[in-house]
């Protein structure tokens, strides 16, 4: 990378800042300054935010969020790709040397599919409607399978998906370009330390899959397994109580987040269900669910993958896609494994290591009664595994827990 310049900001003496990707190239781009007004009008101590803002048919900007300068443009960057890595890295090294003194938080703002059709042909590794209504009016953010793609891609490839897509250079962001660039910019950056929190104002992406993959770079990861609920996040809610009372530590400012989702949407059951999680990233889940499938293969793997199987069909399910609540799975698999003690001990500790990770969670709605705000991977079928599975098993959690190994085993 060139020589490496911090922005022009107003506001680099913050004690806070949010460094934000808006995937804003799509039809999500109406979103994009509505949200930014949204924190100017939340902004009330020293805060800063600093975001990538493209939009559709218009040039990308880096723009500054503060209270005593409102919304400034910093840099007009012409066309860019939101799926490409190495802009996202430029972007992000500048913005971490910007603020040298403030804890800092970084957000992904766009659809989301959590770990589905993360296929990316270009992949390079270092739910709200388009018109403007009252937030309370829109509709869900529904992540439908041909969504986010114009026709003649959908066509050229079919299978491309992921997060901060972009329409016009048809680039999209998968869970493993995001942590290897988050990696790459902290590298360049100088940043040797976990921020306090990386968050996803996106669908989906409250899965452990994404929280094992970004964990590194974080103390508290904040998503929702479900979809997201009209606007998604109130960001003048969420900063206004920042405002009113700093976080002292990284997961006081993750619980903040999720009780001002909750607020904003309890007063509007229509819009249920909502639901939202923030959870440490130093935890034992990950080690917990790798004990459970050795376990699983030393009781029989075949036998015990019909327990397993039941037990996914008992559980919490999200979005109507093949993503379960983890700690409701390790509980179904407790409660029919009378028969295997040794499996019933490993969901066990499954349960208290989800539990002793858990910082907050809240979910709206009859249909997530049963979240506990942190999804996994089940696919219900060996042709959904396989439709997944080429990108799925590359990811750090599978490498670690051995699931997407034991899936292709014996799913």
């Amino acid at each position: 990378m060139d020589q490496i310049t911090p922005f022009a900001s107003k506001a680099s003496n913050a004690d806070y800042v949010i460094i934000e990707l808006f995937g804003g190239d799509n039809n999500l781009s109406h979103f994009v300054y509505e949200d930014l007004n949204e924190m100017a009008a939340g902004i009330k101590a020293n805060i800063a935010v600093i975001g990538l803002a493209d939009l559709a048919n218009k040039p990308a900007s880096v723009v500054e969020v503060s209270r005593d300068n409102g919304i400034q443009t910093l840099e007009e960057w012409g066309e860019i790709d939101t799926g490409d890595p190495e802009v996202l890295t430029r972007f992000l090294v500048r913005a971490l040397i910007t603020y040298p003194n403030a804890r800092r938080a970084i957000g992904f703002w766009d659809h989301g599919t959590g770990v589905f059709d993360e296929t990316d042909a270009t992949e390079k590794l270092l739910a709200r409607s388009v018109h403007s209504v009252q937030r309370v009016d829109r509709s869900r953010s529904y992540a439908a399978r041909r969504l986010f793609f114009p026709k003649s891609k959908l066509i050229a490839d079919p299978h491309t998906r992921g997060m901060l897509h972009d329409d016009t250079n048809g680039g999209v962001l998968t869970n493993l370009e995001a942590g290897q660039m988050i990696a790459n910019a902290f590298k360049i950056a100088g940043v040797t330390q976990p921020i306090d929190l990386i968050f996803s104002d996106t669908c989906l992406n409250g899965m452990i899959e994404v929280l094992e993959q970004l964990g590194p770079f974080a103390h508290c990861i904040v998503g929702s397994p479900e979809l997201e609920p009209g606007d998604g996040w109130d960001y003048e809610r969420w900063l206004s109580r920042m405002s009113t009372e700093l976080p002292k530590t990284p997961f006081e400012w993750g619980k903040t987040a999720v009780d001002a989702f909750h607020d904003g949407y309890k007063p509007h059951p229509s819009k249920y269900p909502c639901t939202l999680g923030a959870f440490k990233t130093k935890n034992n889940i990950t080690t917990a669910f790798s004990q459970l499938m050795r376990t699983s293969r030393r009781d029989g793997g075949y036998d015990t993958m019909f327990f397993l199987d039941h037990a996914r069909a008992k559980s919490q399910d999200f979005a109507k896609r093949d993503t379960y609540d983890l700690k409701s799975f390790a509980e179904r698999v407790i409660s029919i494994a009378e028969t295997k003690p040794d499996l019933a001990k490993a969901a066990r500790d499954l349960v208290a290591a989800i539990d002793e990770a858990r910082v907050h969670n809240i979910s709206l709605g009859d249909t997530v009664t049963g979240s506990n705000g942190l999804a996994f991977w089940f696919p219900s079928s060996s042709s959904a595994m396989k439709r997944d599975m080429k990108t799925y098993e590359r990811l750090d959690f599978s490498l670690k827990s051995g699931w997407g190994d034991f899936l292709k085993e014996f799913r």
